[in-house]
């Protein structure tokens, strides 16, 4: 009897120690056709490769004013596929998804990308941004844009916000000489909200928010 209760106490403090299995969250690795790139011809379909198996709670296509176009989602283990009812037309397309991990997490995004020939960027804006580091963007009009940041960043990202879309646009962040400069694509006309993330060599890390204004 005493070692039948020891042996029950044991396995209890077992169970209490034990480290409960762990969960990641599912992480977008990479698109077809890639965020922000130009291509020549409207894809068939669009793709997105995650780290592990999602299931899919929302998806859409938007055309360049930000209107949705017709299209069907469909998730086999780790790759959400967009098919278009038709063809997308030339111009800038953007694919936005809203997932969720084995662990329960929800993870929603947006990659834009550009059909034939890029428009003209417009006139350069500057971007008022706090706390404050001086900021330029390329161009005023929707399109393939820079944003080039007055710090020596050799890394981090530029997450962009609309509110006429769900999800967010992400540009990696490489050194420019003694600046800093993300490139991508903002698909429609309106404010765009900007957090940039900025990690020098040595480490040093500088968060900054803006917002810049985009016309047709």
């Amino acid at each position: 009897m005493r070692k039948a209760l020891v042996a029950a106490v044991l396995g209890s403090l077992l169970l209490l120690v034990s480290p409960a299995p762990a969960y990641a969250h599912a992480d977008l690795v990479r698109s077809t056709p890639s965020n922000g790139s130009v291509v020549a011809k409207a894809p068939s379909s669009i793709r997105f490769t995650f780290s592990e198996a999602v299931t899919l709670d929302d998806s859409s296509i938007l055309d360049s004013a930000g209107v949705v176009e017709p299209s069907r989602g469909a998730i086999n283990g780790a790759v959400l596929t967009l098919t278009p009812a038709s063809a997308l037309r030339s111009g800038i397309s953007t694919a936005t998804f809203t997932v969720t991990s084995d662990d329960g997490h929800q993870i929603d995004g947006a990659i834009s990308f550009v059909i034939g020939k890029p428009s003209t960027a417009g006139t350069p804006q500057s971007v008022v941004t706090s706390p404050s580091v001086a900021t330029r963007l390329s161009g005023s009009h929707p399109g393939v844009l820079t944003a080039t940041f007055a710090n020596k960043a050799t890394s981090g990202e530029v997450v962009w916000t609309s509110p006429s879309m769900t999800g967010s646009l992400t540009w990696p962040v490489h050194a420019k000489g003694k600046s800093s400069q993300a490139t991508g694509v903002l698909p429609f006309a309106g404010a765009w909200t900007m957090k940039a993330t900025l990690i020098n060599a040595k480490g040093a890390l500088v968060i900054t928010s803006g917002t810049a204004t985009l016309t047709p």
